[in-house]
């Protein structure tokens, strides 16, 4: 008997009330994937979302502050030959001040795998789509860092992806945990376990 690994199981729908926009809000979260407690935390395949985001006892997310619209996120369909097709996940961000604490703040995060929290502008239906995750299953990797003093202010940009090969099962995935005050709570502050 074959297995069904997929295929398109309901209806796509537009909402003209809720019309979708891009952007995301300033700030976003950057949690290593090893500081991630998988056991405790809950993602729904039947519904898509995480519902609860945990970290493992004394750890914590990093905020990584931002303005206007200088963060991006994407993530593109990898076709596959002889497995199933994967999603490759990409956050594009800027370190604003490049100070000596901020710089080795930058050194550092090329060492690990992260998840990336962002805050999308477009928050959908009673704000239940406003917060999505990047990396949850593999993880991205700084793949790129550049300061350049004649370019951006002299910031310093850096793009983290899902490694050739290590990509993720599914677009970016959705995250609330309740609703949107207590999500949004959670990413203030940073899913910090006691």
């Amino acid at each position: 008997m074959a297995l069904d690994c997929g295929g398109l199981q309901a209806d796509i729908i537009k909402d003209c009330e809720n019309k979708a926009s891009g952007g995301l809000e300033t700030n976003v979260v950057l949690i290593r994937r090893s500081d991630i407690d998988y056991i405790a935390s809950v993602y729904d395949k039947v519904t898509g979302t995480i519902t609860n985001l945990a970290t493992k006892s004394a750890t914590t997310g990093f905020s990584l502050e931002g303005m206007n619209q200088i963060f991006g996120a994407s993530s593109e369909l990898v076709p596959k030959e002889t497995s199933f097709d994967k999603h490759k996940h990409l956050f594009k961000g800027v370190v604003l001040t490049p100070s000596a604490e901020n710089k080795l703040s930058a050194n550092n995060m090329t060492d690990d795998l992260y998840i990336v929290v962002v805050e999308k502008l477009y928050k959908g239906v009673g704000q239940k789509d406003a917060f999505e995750v990047l990396g949850w299953q593999r993880g991205l990797k700084i793949t790129a860092m550049v300061w350049d003093s004649q370019e951006n202010d002299g910031t310093i940009s850096f793009e983290a992806s899902s490694i050739d090969g290590y990509e993720e099962d599914t677009l970016p995935i959705n995250l609330i945990e309740t609703d949107y005050p207590t999500t949004k709570i959670a990413f203030d502050g940073k899913f910090a376990t006691v």
